[in-house]
């Protein structure tokens, strides 16, 4: 079954509660789904996508000051609809990667939605992984194990304008532990060389958070056979401070 309530968890008390909303017109209400995207911006939660009875392009926002959704209507044509995907916020925008969309193609691609403009646009960014051939690469065979971006069930964060992405699966169903960080203003997108032999094992639908200084943390997810709960910290450097510089990354369980 698909459910579509809501809880706050209030952090004072450490408890959940029950988010009821004030809507009267249904269609300003979304739909039961589920693998859809959520992100907070100026104090309300947008969602985007996913499915349920079929894959779903629409995307709502809830202000949590009045307890309303909203159904939000671009001026434009967004994404495919699509499930699986994942998404940061920089600045003003909404950065949308990946998916399992409606035809059922595993995507590569990444969108901008602007909140201000209610505009969204295809980012077209460059792919370089030619400066991990040789250099202790990804899985520290001195190959690139990996050089598509096509997958879902990923997860992405936001450091110093970089979308960074671990992991997910391929259509095959083949689970990734790549990273790879997209320069939002460059539009350049460089597979992050790990250093030590160190790092998570393939895998998809776990969580991973950055904060400000480069430190983040991964829990969770599965490959084709496990469930795991294991938690692992990430420590990424930028190597200079000019635009395009190369991202290099520490993992320590």
């Amino acid at each position: 079954m698909i459910i579509d309530n809501m809880k706050s968890f209030i952090t004072e008390t450490k408890e959940w509660q029950q988010e009821h909303h004030t809507n009267k017109e249904q269609r300003e209400i979304p739909c039961p789904r589920n693998l859809h995207i959520a992100v907070t911006y100026r104090n309300e939660m947008w969602i985007h996508g996913g499915k349920s009875n079929g894959y779903h392009a629409d995307m709502y926002r809830y202000q949590f000051g009045k307890r309303r959704w909203q159904l939000v209507t671009p001026h434009n044509k967004g994404p495919l609809a699509r499930f699986g995907h994942r998404a940061v916020v920089h600045d003003t925008c909404l950065f949308v990667f990946g998916g399992y969309d409606q035809h059922g193609f595993t995507c590569d691609t990444l969108h901008k939605y602007n909140f201000d403009a209610n505009h969204w646009e295809r980012v077209r960014y460059r792919l370089d992984s030619s400066h991990l051939l040789g250099s202790g690469s990804l899985n520290g065979s001195g190959t690139v194990p990996n050089i598509s971006l096509e997958r879902y069930h990923h997860d992405c964060a936001q450091w110093a304008g970089q979308l960074v992405l671990f992991g997910g699966k391929s259509g095959a169903d083949e689970p990734f532990n790549d990273l790879w960080a997209v320069d939002l203003a460059t539009e350049l997108c460089r597979a992050i060389t790990v250093q030590g032999s160190e790092r998570p094992t393939p895998r998809w639908g776990h969580s991973l958070l950055l904060n400000k200084h480069g430190v983040g943390w991964l829990f969770g997810g599965r490959d084709k056979v496990a469930h795991f709960g294991d938690t692992w910290r990430l420590m990424l450097t930028k190597e200079g401070n000019v635009p395009d510089s190369p991202i290099t990354a520490r993992w320590t369980k």
